[in-house]
């Protein structure tokens, strides 16, 4: 009897089980809420559509999209399209879009999107006035500080916000552009004839002295040499506590920072106009006479060939063998450095003054509407591309980006960018002249120091320069001048 039992107990769980099975409902299809548009991590630009979509077994549905958590747009489901205009918001923020799909008391979120604005307008962000007037370019520090040297004698080091983090006085005024090396160490020069080593906290680490006012930035090797020019006529080679390595005597004052090539050979110029290869050693390589004083700065290009421009108007490019490859004569002086573009296009900008212009003081001295300037493109063989006109003096050094855009700050305080054919493509007018070299870092900010003695912070995160040629002042942020550093 009690087998008979458990054979009945066994035979109804295979009847609960089997109707287990046939009883079983189909699985529903997943409910899912998807963004189609745009896509994440998008920039994006002007009016942009969202588009958002539902997916599964629902009724009476309602879809709604949210943008940084507010709701912008709700319709029933399954399918919902928003037209969002962009204008108002900053330039290189970065926004979250979700959608929502709400079931009676359920809510059904999609995947966040996240999308920068990437505005093709250049936005002042700051304006900070900081020292006197500003006649060199700024540097930029791996943290984001930015240094400048004023008329005033100070160097300010700023952050990102335009706050004041220190300043340091010397006794006299500075047009030399701060340099910096890779511990973030600080070096310039001063009209009172000193150099100067600082550290992140404007602190000196050490001072040289030479014979004359210092006029040129540092150029910094990559074993951490430090080379300069003095109006004493010497260049100088320090090591990076400031112990002197050696010095050699050239045949005029020097207001052009050296260049360092990539074998670690040195050029420079004097306002004699000769030009000097010099070796790591301190050797001389070879010197070229070029009869017109040379007051900018140099640049390089991929094979070590440097350019040249001088008081005289004339833009040379010369090789390591002293050879002449191209010459062509411009109108007025070259102020301004030459800047190389990644595919070897060389820009020059000259400037033809009203009064006679004698010395290096005279020109950042002078008055802005005394002058009119000639922005040049040059192919790498020589040969014009293009020349555009402005009714202004131009001393700051352009900046050119990797998609062949050429931005320059003018006398009459305007941000301009050319396009790769010329033509003006944006303007924006900041009301204080520009005569100090303009900054861009890799992120599309814009740094620019004036003569009234303000610092701005522009931005445009579609301008970023170029990685390769010779793209600004000093070659890179840190004003190293030598190519090759790490870029800020």
């Amino acid at each position: 009897m009690s087998k008979l039992k458990g054979i009945s107990f066994t035979v109804a769980i295979l009847i609960i089980l089997l109707s287990g099975i046939h009883c079983k409902k189909e699985p529903q299809e997943q409910i899912e809420v998807k963004i189609l548009a745009p896509k994440d991590s998008a920039h994006i630009n002007g009016t942009t559509e969202i588009v958002a979509s539902a997916y599964g077994e629902y009724s009476d549905g309602q879809l709604s999209i949210l943008i940084d958590s507010t709701t912008v747009s709700t319709s029933s489901a399954p399918y919902i399209t928003y037209e969002w205009n962009i204008d108002t918001l900053q330039n290189g923020t970065t926004h979250t879009i979700q959608a929502k799909l709400s079931i009676k008391n359920d809510d059904i979120f999609s995947e966040e999107v996240h999308v920068s604005i990437f505005k093709d307008d250049i936005d002042l962000i700051w304006r900070k006035r900081i020292g006197r007037a500003f006649f060199s370019a700024v540097a930029i520090d791996n943290t984001g500080n930015i240094y400048a040297g004023s008329d005033d004698s100070y160097v300010y080091a700023i952050d990102s916000n335009g706050n004041t983090i220190w300043t340091f006085k010397t006794n006299g005024s500075i047009y030399s552009a701060p340099s910096i090396d890779s511990n973030n160490n600080i070096y310039f020069g001063s009209l009172d004839g000193t150099f100067y080593s600082l550290d992140q906290s404007g602190q000196v680490r050490w001072k040289y002295p030479t014979n004359g006012p210092i006029y040129t930035s540092g150029a910094i090797s990559e074993d951490g040499r430090i080379y300069f020019g003095s109006a004493d006529s010497t260049i100088y080679a320090l090591d990076t506590n400031g112990n002197l390595i050696w010095k050699y005597k050239l045949d005029g004052e020097i207001f052009s920072t050296p260049v360092i090539t990539s074998s670690g050979y040195i050029w420079i110029g004097t306002d004699n106009g000769t030009l000097y290869l010099i070796s790591t050693s301190g050797n001389l390589i070879l010197k070229k006479d070029i009869n017109s004083p040379i007051i900018a700065s140099l640049a390089l290009d991929s094979h070590d060939n440097v350019y040249v421009g001088t008081y005289g108007g004339e833009i040379f490019s010369i090789d390591t063998a002293g050879n002449i490859l191209w010459q062509t004569q411009l109108h007025g002086i070259i102020h301004a450095s030459p800047v190389i573009g990644n595919d070897g296009t060389v820009y020059v900008i000259s400037t033809e003054f009203s009064q006679k212009i004698s010395s290096f003081l005279d020109v950042i001295k002078s008055g802005t509407k005394e002058a009119i300037s000639y922005v040049y493109s040059f192919n790498s063989d020589g040969s014009e591309k293009w020349k555009a006109m402005l009714p202004t003096m131009v001393l700051s050094t352009p900046v050119i980006t990797g998609e062949k855009k050429l931005i320059v700050g003018d006398g009459l305080g305007e941000i301009l960018v050319f396009s790769q054919n010329g033509s003006l493509s944006q303007k924006l007018q900041l009301n204080s002249v520009i005569k100090a070299p303009v900054a861009l870092t890799r992120e599309g900010k814009i740094y620019v120091v004036t003569e009234e003695g303000t610092m701005l912070y522009l931005f445009n995160p579609n301008l970023i320069p170029t990685f390769e040629g010779w793209p600004m002042f000093g070659y890179n942020n840190y004003n190293n001048f030598r190519k090759g550093e790490a870029w800020k």
